[in-house]
């Protein structure tokens, strides 16, 4: 048997629920809120409870139901294919590497913005940078 615990808030309070009730009084719909819950893993399970007074007598646990909240972004970590003579050029491949492991599926529930800037201009004054988005980009995602 687990010892189960009540999932809580950032600030040490227990997480709430909140329901909806069907035209009989019963509980239809469960929704949890997790933007205050702390970063971790969880797993949930509902247990529900009919007394009496309500004319049904029983319990129901549910089965586990995995997850996690993350709400650290991942970063880069380093890039490669850096071409030998210093310059990419279009059509030039641009790897990189982020800190962690990110979804591939298609479509994409991430963004890609790519920056560039001039790294020594002749007049000393710095134009201002072409930003490409992921509409600008061929983006290729694997998980290594």
């Amino acid at each position: 048997d687990l010892a189960w615990l009540r999932a809580n808030k950032t600030d040490g309070t227990p997480a709430s629920f909140g329901t909806t009730t069907d035209g009989d009084g019963f509980t239809s719909m469960l929704q949890v809120d997790a933007s205050e819950w702390n970063d971790g893993e969880y797993e949930l399970s509902l247990f529900s409870y009919c007394g009496e007074q309500e004319g049904a007598m029983g319990s129901y646990t549910s089965s586990i139901v995995a997850g996690s909240v993350d709400r650290e972004a991942p970063r880069l970590f380093s890039q490669f294919s850096k071409p030998a003579n210093g310059f990419w050029l279009p059509g030039d491949t641009i790897s990189a590497r982020i800190t962690e492991a990110i979804d591939c599926r298609t479509p994409f529930t991430f963004s890609a913005q790519l920056e560039i800037t001039e790294p020594h201009p002749e007049d000393g004054v710095s134009a201002a940078p072409l930003v490409l988005h992921d509409d600008d980009l061929d983006v290729k995602c694997s998980g290594d």
